[in-house]
């Protein structure tokens, strides 16, 4: 199953071949005489798993086809990790409207929660890059705060405690 995720995104950067590391001398060397021949060359046993997950992939992007422009403008925010509040803010909507294409996303994509629709739009290359690492900065931040707010609890129960031993 990996091996084919690397053989998809090898492909995707433009390799002419692809074998696996296992593979006989003879193997690799009808490969490189491909190759030099100006031919691709993907180890023939993978090439059954590779054109069913490209399959697969093919019927995950064709859900596409079915979001409106505004809930794939939905979408993108979600995967960015906003919060339905931050896109009807970002998108001028209401925060009802957010919700209500956000079900219908769900719907069209056959997801049934916000990670799973933000693995679609990944997947599926809707997210930039740089969205991406806003997002991982945000769960850095929330972290921190979260962080932050469990010491600071605990200070006030060590403080409260304390104050109980002083009036005894």
């Amino acid at each position: 199953h990996n091996e084919v995720e690397y053989l998809i995104r090898a492909l995707d950067i433009g390799v002419d071949g692809y074998i696996m590391k296992d593979s006989e001398s003879s193997e690799l060397k009808k490969a490189i005489y491909m190759i030099l021949d100006g031919k691709r060359y993907i180890q023939p046993n993978l090439i059954p798993e590779l054109n069913a997950k490209l399959a697969s992939m093919d019927v995950e992007r064709d859900k596409l086809k079915f979001l409106t422009k505004r809930e794939k403008e939905v979408l993108v925010q979600v995967a960015s990790g906003m919060s339905n509040k931050e896109i009807a803010i970002n998108l001028d909507i209401r925060e009802r409207t957010v919700k209500n294409h956000i079900s219908n996303i769900f719907k069209k994509i056959d997801v049934s929660d916000r990670t799973q629709a933000a693995v679609f739009a990944i997947k599926n290359n809707m997210v930039k890059e740089e969205d991406m690492i806003l997002f991982a900065g945000k769960i850095y931040e929330e972290t921190q705060r979260l962080i932050q707010l469990v010491t600071d609890i605990i200070s006030l129960s060590r403080l409260d405690e304390r104050m109980e031993e002083t009036e005894r």
